[in-house]
C-alpha cells in the first residue's frame, strides 16, 4: 500500500487536507467575512469594533496575553482589518504548526469572548484611529 501524498486532520468539525509542496515551509491563510461600513447603516463602526474585540481573547486563550503567547509558541503572525465591505483575518505560520494556526483563526472568528471590560478600551482605540485618519493631510 502506497503512502498518502497528503495529510488529513479535523479542526472543530472541518476536515482539512494539506498537500505538501517541496521547499515550502510555511502556510498562509486569509479569511474574509462580508461585513463592513456598507452594511452598518447608522451603526457606523460596529464591524470595526467587532474585529477588535475578536482579538481580545477566545475560549482557549481568554485574554490578549495568552492569545499572544499561543501565537509566539507556535510561530504565528497575524492581523485583521475592516473595510467598507469586509472583515478580514490573515495568519502565517510554519508548516509544522498548521493545526495550531488554523485553530487560532477558527477560535478568533467563531469563539471570541467579547468581554464587556474590553468594550470601552476598544471604542477608545477605534475613535483614535478615526481621528488619526482625518487629521492626516495626505
Amino acid at each position: 500500500m502506497a503512502a498518502k501524498k497528503y495529510h488529513e486532520f479535523v479542526v472543530k468539525g472541518a476536515k482539512v487536507a494539506l498537500y505538501p509542496m517541496r521547499d515550502v515551509e510555511s502556510v498562509a491563510i486569509k479569511v474574509m467575512i462580508r461585513g463592513g461600513a456598507w452594511y452598518e447603516g447608522r451603526r457606523w463602526g460596529a464591524f470595526h469594533l467587532l474585529e477588535h474585540l475578536t482579538l481580545d481573547g477566545t475560549k482557549k486563550n481568554p485574554d490578549e496575553f495568552s492569545l499572544e503567547l499561543y501565537k509566539e509558541e507556535n510561530g504565528i503572525r497575524s492581523d485583521a482589518w475592516t473595510s467598507q465591505s469586509e472583515i478580514g483575518y490573515w495568519a502565517r505560520f510554519p508548516s509544522k504548526s498548521v493545526k495550531e494556526g488554523f485553530t487560532f483563526i477558527f477560535e478568533c472568528i467563531f469563539h471570541p469572548l467579547l468581554k464587556q471590560k474590553d468594550l470601552e478600551r476598544e471604542i477608545s482605540i477605534i475613535t483614535q484611529e478615526h481621528k488619526d485618519t482625518w487629521s492626516d493631510p495626505y
